[in-house]
């Protein structure tokens, strides 16, 4: 389970970016959080992450506090950035044998899984592209096979829909929802686009001015 308690961060004195930021959410769960840009999405992202350790509060992953370390040992954690982080120059293939070669999976096993991910989200025919040369929505099937490619506790998903038609934004969240299944894994969807949430139907909150509250159906 994730719990945040209490949770306030500011980069300036004068103003809170977060205000007493409150919620759980239990194994298995998903939640979407509605925050347009400036709401203090990107904040409260980087705080779960365990990027930014400057707040006040508390964050728990299974009783756990969050810290980059708590991701390297005891908690496995999944993320979807809003722009896909990949090495541009080295193929889909290759960027998925990185995720497995630094987990030292052996060499086999790298090819079982690989191919595997690769025919689930229709990336065969582009397995030797470089990452630089494929489009937006094959990068993200990219990001998808790569979180497939080992076990999950948590998913979190920044805004991957924006500008997507409704097609593509559907698979991906269709595609997030397998993961979730697959790894009986706890899931933070945030997106500025609130009709996407009634798609995903899980408990749904929004972020204003670095409030959160809970959206009621």
């Amino acid at each position: 389970m994730l719990k945040v308690s209490n949770l306030y961060f500011a980069y300036t004195k004068e103003y809170n970016t977060l205000q007493n930021i409150n919620f759980e959410l239990q194994n298995k769960k998903t939640m979407f959080i509605y925050g347009k840009q400036e709401s203090g999405r990107s904040s409260l992202l980087r705080i779960l992450l365990g990027i930014e350790d400057s707040f006040k509060g508390e964050v728990l992953y299974d009783n756990l506090p969050v810290s980059k370390d708590l991701f390297k040992t005891n908690v496995s954690m999944g993320f979807m950035p809003e722009k896909v982080a990949c090495i541009e120059n080295k193929s889909v293939y290759d960027n998925l044998k990185y995720v497995l070669k630094i987990r030292k999976i052996n060499k086999p096993m790298q090819e079982v899984k690989i191919n595997n991910a690769l025919k689930c989200y229709g990336l065969e025919l582009l397995k030797d592209e470089k990452m630089k040369n494929i489009g937006r929505f094959d990068r993200l099937k990219v990001a998808l096979a790569r979180l497939s490619l080992r076990k999950l506790d948590y998913i979190l998903v920044d805004d991957v829909f924006k500008d997507a038609p409704d097609s593509e934004a559907k698979y991906i969240i269709d595609e997030i929802k397998k993961l979730v299944k697959a790894n009986d894994a706890s899931c933070i969807i945030v997106s500025d686009n609130i009709e996407l949430a009634k798609y995903i139907k899980c408990d749904k909150y929004k972020l204003e001015f670095g409030e959160l509250s809970h959206i009621e159906d």
